[in-house]
């Protein structure tokens, strides 16, 4: 349910996204007179910046397991040479 008549209202048709056609995203009460063109550019540049959250979380693990299989790795060459 939507309350209040007065909320203005971004609405992004093609998203690129697979799991999602449409955003509609309420803009917030403090912001002053922005044109419809600048708020557009706005949402698709946040809508961007969702999408990448998932990436980076994967490349981060990704980077995270090669890390430890690299320490691990080294380790064992330290152990083998000192014994």
């Amino acid at each position: 349910m939507i309350k209040g008549v007065n909320k203005r209202i971004v609405e992004i048709n093609r998203t690129n996204d697979e799991y999602f056609d449409k955003a509609i995203l309420f803009v917030s009460d403090g912001v002053g007179e922005v044109s419809p063109k600048q708020l557009s550019q706005h949402a698709e540049n946040y809508l961007k910046k969702i999408g990448r959250r998932k990436n980076d979380t994967f490349k981060f693990f990704f980077t995270a397991i090669i890390s430890a299989i690299s320490t691990l790795l080294l380790t064992a060459i330290i152990m083998l040479i000192l014994l």
